[in-house]
């Protein structure tokens, strides 16, 4: 169809109930490398992107988290496929093998992105925002308008912190934020150990650490081994140039920029879970207050309902915005 849908208006749904137990739908193997793409932008830059779903279907733009690859997107591969969806989920700069680009910004990715589109041929689209990967969604949906982008999703997205969400969001939550934006180098040597330690713990058998750190709806998800396995696949792409991008974005983040939300045009649909515990969901309120989305709240849900409930996230989205 390459773009060419229709986006029609929104119902309200009810708050989804517990949901600890999830229907996993994991990546093929041989996804990873079937399906890595790029393209030249016009400096000379290469963007590698993933591609899935029905390559007929309505398409998809996916901004994964802070950290991510191209894989993180493509595990609503079967979902998508299933609901005529065509998934394009590109990595930003200095993730995964998309070239870097020291400076980047929420405008410039969105350049990038736009760039790949006219690449595709794609006229028309949705966008989605998971985790740290809400502002980019926002800048295209913004730049593009609601013709060519009619919905945005977000999916247990962090906005920049400005001051009002700065104000309700717990000191131990906006630290790193605050640190990325004004001492990056001590962010980066404090990343530097995290990931260190997350890599030897989350290749054991019963991750301790990160249990500790976990619901436990995201807990169920690191102990099912197939989607473990993703994840740690996804989390050592998104590392393969090192941390500098992950702090880019996270600086960003804490900068504290306002979005020009009263400019958003098209439909916002939202996600969340409310035991949510790398973004909390008060930044889900925060969202719906400047944008009427339709909001979705998991309960007992964590911070890794797009890995576990692809299918759900696909399904709901389809319902919502009939896009085929």
């Amino acid at each position: 169809m390459n773009g060419c849908s229709v986006f029609e208006g929104f119902r309200k749904k009810p708050i989804i109930r517990p949901i600890l137990r999830p229907r996993i739908q994991y990546l093929p193997k041989s996804m990873s490398e079937d399906n890595l793409r790029f393209i030249e932008l016009p400096d000379g830059r290469r963007l590698y992107f993933g591609a899935g779903g029905d390559p007929d279907g309505t398409p998809l733009v996916v901004f994964g988290g802070t950290p991510h690859s191209r894989l993180q997107g493509l595990s609503f591969d079967a979902a998508a496929r299933k609901r005529a969806i065509r998934l394009i989920t590109p990595e930003r700069p200095g993730y995964g093998k998309s070239d870097p680009l020291p400076d980047f910004t929420f405008e410039s990715v969105a350049a990038d992105t736009r760039a790949l589109l006219q690449h595709l041929d794609i006229n028309t689209f949705a966008v989605m925002g998971i985790s740290g990967g809400l502002g980019f969604a926002m800048t295209l949906a913004l730049e593009c308008g609601s013709e060519i982008c009619p919905l945005l999703i977000d999916v247990c997205g962090q906005p920049p912190l400005e001051a009002e969400l700065k104000r309700r969001t717990p000191a131990k939550y906006s630290l790193v934020y605050t640190l990325a934006s004004k001492t990056p180098v001590i962010a980066r040597g404090m990343m530097a150990l995290m990931v260190k330690f997350t890599y030897a713990d989350m290749d054991r058998p019963d991750p301790k650490r990160l249990r500790k750190s976990m619901p436990p709806a995201d807990v169920a998800v690191w102990m099912n081994p197939d989607l473990r396995s993703l994840l740690i696949r996804d989390l050592k792409e998104a590392f393969g140039q090192g941390s500098a991008a992950q702090i880019r974005e996270l600086g960003l983040i804490g900068a504290g920029r306002a979005l020009p939300w009263a400019d958003l045009a098209c439909q916002v649909l939202v996600f969340h879970g409310t035991e949510d515990m790398n973004v909390l969901p008060c930044n889900a309120e925060f969202v719906a207050q400047r944008t009427r989305a339709e909001v979705h709240l998991f309960d007992g849900a964590g911070h890794l309902i797009p890995f576990s409930h692809p299918d759900m996230i696909i399904d709901r989205l389809m319902e919502s915005a009939l896009a085929i």
